[in-house]
């Protein structure tokens, strides 16, 4: 997965700068290491980094899950901007949900983009509460329940 590292740098900056309103968008065409200074090798390493691929397995999307306790954290979920509204975030967040039941987490939180409030909205995340930011303003946090695997009985006569 490591491999991917600079395809999905590059991902992000297309979406970033697709996506950001000015000044942000001069920001990081002024400086384009911040986005890289922004992912951690320990992402890829400890298994947090789903990646969306399509037909031609080319990368069009990845989202990064986080433990925190009883809840993970969306640290970042990008799509490339030729593949928006088409599923691929959706997907994205669907993936994060099985990763997120697998190590046990009751909910999901993410410290929003308020341009993506909308999305988050949409695939069931509802609103927590604002956070203050040391580097931006406040921003809103919200929260997906994140529904468990049924438990199955492992006696085969339960009588």
């Amino acid at each position: 997965m490591i491999a991917d590292f600079a395809v999905l740098v590059d991902l992000q900056r297309r979406a970033s700068l697709a996506g950001y309103p000015e000044p942000v968008r001069s920001i990081l065409e002024a400086h384009p290491e911040f986005i890289e200074r922004s992912f951690r090798p320990e992402w890829f390493s400890g298994d947090q980094v789903r990646v969306a691929v399509d037909g031609r397995n080319d990368s069009v999307g990845f989202a990064v899950l986080a433990r925190s306790g009883e809840e993970a954290e969306l640290l970042a979920l990008f799509v490339d901007p030729g593949h928006w509204r088409r599923g691929v975030g959706k997907a994205l967040i669907d993936a994060a949900i099985v990763l997120a039941s697998e190590w046990g987490g009751a909910e999901i939180f993410v410290l929003a983009n308020p341009l993506a409030l909308g999305f988050y909205t949409s695939v069931g995340f509802v609103h927590d509460r604002y956070v203050d930011m040391p580097n931006a303003a406040v921003v809103p946090r919200m929260i997906l329940k994140v529904p468990q695997a049924r438990q199955l009985s492992t006696d085969p006569d339960p009588q």
